[in-house]
């Protein structure tokens, strides 16, 4: 019973892993679409759902034990994320580092 419940425990720690991995997919391709519309509106609010998604997960990525290889993965995405949205006026002074 108690092999079970680590396995679940690191199920579910991989599950959420992957999870903020794809979620920093996701945020990236949404600055992509904001750096590159020519709707104002649309630009806001891509914009801001990519800075949302980047807030989220920095806040809930010292909840789980990643890998080396998802370490790198993650510090990889929050950088190209991060260039993103400095390039739509972000301003990163307040943020914890990845």
């Amino acid at each position: 019973m108690r092999a079970d419940f680590w396995n679940t425990r690191d199920d579910l720690n991989q599950s959420a892993v992957a999870f903020l991995l794809t979620d920093l997919t996701a945020a990236a391709t949404l600055a992509d679409i904001a750096l590159h519309t020519t709707d104002h509106q649309r630009r806001e609010r891509a914009g801001s759902k990519a800075r949302n998604a980047y807030k989220t997960v920095l806040r809930l990525a010292g909840r789980y034990e990643f890998t080396s290889e998802q370490m790198r993965a993650f510090r990889q995405k929050v950088e190209a994320l991060r260039s993103k949205l400095r390039r739509l006026g972000a301003n990163f002074a307040t943020d914890q580092p990845a």
